[in-house]
Parts: C-alpha cells; structure tokens; sequence
C-alpha cells in the first residue's frame, strides 16, 4: 500500500473496494474499524456461455453416416462411369490395332 492508508497520523476516512467478499474479510483484521458494505452488485451473474467451436454440419451421428453413405454412392457411381468409358477405350484401341494388322498397315508384335 502506498499513500494516505501507510501513514498512522492520518485521520482521512479511506476508501478501498475488493473485488470479492471472502478478500475483504481476510484483510478486516489488519484494519480496526473498518466496515464491509456491498457494492450493490449481489444479483450479478456472469452471462451464460456461449456453444463454442464450429457448428454442427449434422443433427447426430445417423444422419452423419447416412449423408456419408450417400456421397461414397455417388462416387462409385462416378467411378463406374469413368471405368466404363475407359474399358470402351481400350477396347476401341485394342480393335483398331488389330484391323490394322490384319490389314498390313502394323506389324504384329
């Protein structure tokens, strides 16, 4: 402490607020006299915490699998799609290579 409350001739009234009830009544004994009053914050709660983090994307876990189970559907779907069209590819390639040879325009291999 610093200033008025360090000097024992000073008769001021002096004002000191702490932050909390159980701090006041441990530092009452040091000071004869002196009287804790309420700073008329008593119904003072703190606000209610707030959902952290990021929002749910879905409402439990069966929709969670149900939504993955759709889109690795989609998926196979769109591989079995780009698999088809390569398998008609190669066949294409593989058919032409082989009018070709039977043509003369490729040897064999």
């Amino acid at each position: 402490m610093r200033g008025v409350p360090r000097n024992p001739d000073n008769t001021e009234q002096v004002h000191y607020f702490i932050p909390d009830q159980q701090t006041a009544w441990e530092l009452m004994p040091y000071f004869p006299g002196c009287r804790s009053e309420g700073m008329g914050m008593e119904n003072w709660r703190l606000p209610e915490a707030k959902q952290g983090g990021r929002p749910k994307k879905y409402a439990d876990d069966e929709e969670r699998k149900q939504y993955d189970a759709e889109r690795k559907r989609e998926e196979w779907k769109q591989h079995d799609v780009e698999r088809t069209q390569k398998r008609k590819q190669e066949k294409l390639e593989r058919i032409l290579k082989e009018w070709r040879i039977l043509n003369g325009l490729e040897n064999a291999q």
